[in-house]
């Protein structure tokens, strides 16, 4: 039970730093750009599980007493998944019924890898571009957030602990002080930037 805790305090932590992607303006196009997208991926896993359910049930009903690999539906999602990595086992499944076979193996591939994945691939980069067009659109309004900021509002946060009332609240108006001086010197470059051109 413990491996299974590491394993999942892990992850945690692995999908939490993203927020450092936010550091750099490349690495907050690809954080926005999943975000925005993310709608659209929820729908997109719904229909990927109606289709792939789908082709379970189909498999697991022809092949389900004659081939082992197709023995119950979760051993069924497993080789048709596995099967979307190309690791494909033919000769089992051809034997039974050969022409079906083929035409539903056909099937499965062309609905699933070629038409499905490429769905997948279409809405991650409608949206990638999408926040790259508004990123150059709107190069102000781009909310990445500079280490400085993120020092003082995450780390000196975590510092104010045991301290009274009064002591937090001083720091919290000189956090917000230096977080209005900040965006008061990134609307200033932008005004800047925007006189040049």
């Amino acid at each position: 039970m413990g491996i299974i805790f590491d394993g999942l305090v892990v992850f945690i932590c692995c999908f939490k730093s993203l927020k450092y992607f936010n550091l750099t303006v490349t690495s907050h196009a690809l954080v926005s750009a999943l975000g925005n997208a993310f709608g659209s991926l929820v729908a997109y896993i719904i229909v990927f599980g109606f289709v792939l359910s789908g082709f379970v049930l189909i498999f697991h009903n022809v092949y389900g007493a004659s081939v082992y690999q197709f023995r119950n539906l979760t051993s069924t999602a497993k080789a048709l998944l596995v099967t979307l990595l190309g690791n494909v086992d033919y000769e089992d499944i051809f034997i039974e019924y050969p022409t079906f076979s083929q035409w539903l193996f056909i099937v499965y591939i062309v609905v699933v890898y070629f038409v499905l994945l490429n769905m997948f691939l279409a809405i991650l980069n409608e949206s990638y571009l999408t926040t790259k067009i508004y990123m150059a659109k709107n190069p102000g309004e781009v909310s990445t957030v500079s280490y400085s900021v993120f020092k003082r509002v995450f780390v000196d946060s975590c510092s104010s602990a045991g301290k009274t009332k009064a002591e937090q609240r001083e720091e919290q108006e000189k956090l917000e002080e230096r977080i209005a001086l900040d965006i008061m010197n990134r609307e200033i470059k932008k005004a800047m930037a925007e006189n040049m051109d």
